[in-house]
């Protein structure tokens, strides 16, 4: 639980604030499925979120609970870190996102993301770094824009990349669109370049 100091290297719960940085998992050995609520009261404001940890055989973490707001903090943009190293380990975010300011995520090893919670706000998302898969499974309805300039990207709708005014662009980076919904790029019902 996010809200015992005990389960953080500081011994103090998280608290808002446009300059804190959440880190978890971070140094730690993983093993089957691992359950991280936050159950902390309101929304926590953040400027960013590391993903981390590792493990060997199959290895599912899954975070969720009460609903995340990135901000800027001073000319420090908000950004989440992919870092779980090794392809068998999966992390899933289940948490609504608000994105105040653009959000860069960034894949810096190789496990695999998959977030499910409504992301919305007037950020957008720039994806960067060439590892992780990343894939956006919500009902969005962020407006700002979808950049991905590397990496893979998986969607299975056109809501997953937000609201239907909210542009992509790509940029170098990788969409793989899973299922059948989405046939065409035309189908994506926003602007791409």
């Amino acid at each position: 639980n996010w809200s015992s100091g005990a389960n953080w290297n500081t011994a103090v719960a998280p608290v808002s604030n446009a300059a804190l940085a959440v880190e978890i998992f971070t140094g730690q050995t993983l093993s089957g499925t691992v359950a991280v609520p936050n159950d902390l009261a309101g929304t926590l404001t953040l400027n960013s979120l590391k993903l981390g940890g590792t493990g060997s055989g199959s290895v599912v973490a899954n975070v969720s609970g009460g609903p995340l707001q990135f901000a800027a903090n001073g000319e420090n943009a908000p950004f989440i870190q992919l870092a779980a190293f090794s392809t068998n380990v999966s992390v899933n975010v289940a948490n609504n996102l608000t994105l105040g300011a653009n959000v860069t995520v960034k894949g810096t090893n190789t496990g695999s993301f998959n977030f499910s919670g409504i992301i919305s706000g007037a950020g957008g998302i720039t994806r960067t770094d060439s590892y992780a898969t990343l894939t956006l499974s919500g009902v969005n309805i962020y407006t700002g824009p979808t950049v991905l300039q590397s990496g893979v990207t998986a969607i299975s709708a056109a809501a997953n990349l937000g609201a239907p005014s909210a542009p992509l662009t790509l940029d170098g980076g990788t969409l793989r669109i899973n299922g059948t919904t989405l046939v065409s790029m035309s189908a994506m019902g926003r602007t791409v370049t």
